[in-house]
């Protein structure tokens, strides 16, 4: 969602109301590909009041769902930062080479 931080309490409460769950993952972005990009990782629940204790401040996107837990292997800022990327954000057990544990297993 794209300019949805003044409406982020009454738009998160209507996603839960309409069978989201509360704790969804949520990340709001502010000055993205910027010098200055900020990302709050968050709950559906708690995004309203964490991007308020954190000072965000619109322009922001709002994304909802389980590609929030991408930032961890996409996070390119943070990299050039020193931060190390996670090969397997999702935790579906491959390395990054594409092959799962019991792939490699059977293969060896």
């Amino acid at each position: 969602m794209y300019m949805a931080m003044k409406h982020l309490e009454t738009i998160c409460s209507k996603l839960i109301e309409g069978g989201r769950k509360a704790d969804e993952p949520v990340a709001i972005v502010t000055r993205a590909s910027l010098d200055g990009q900020r990302v709050v990782e968050t709950t559906l629940v708690r995004a309203a009041t964490d991007a308020s204790d954190a000072g965000l401040e619109p322009p922001a996107v709002v994304c909802v769902g389980d590609m929030v837990r991408l930032h961890a292997g996409l996070d390119w800022l943070g990299a050039l930062q020193g931060r190390e990327l996670v090969c397997d954000p999702l935790g579906h057990g491959k390395d990054a080479s594409g092959i799962s544990p019991a792939e490699r297993s059977k293969a060896g």
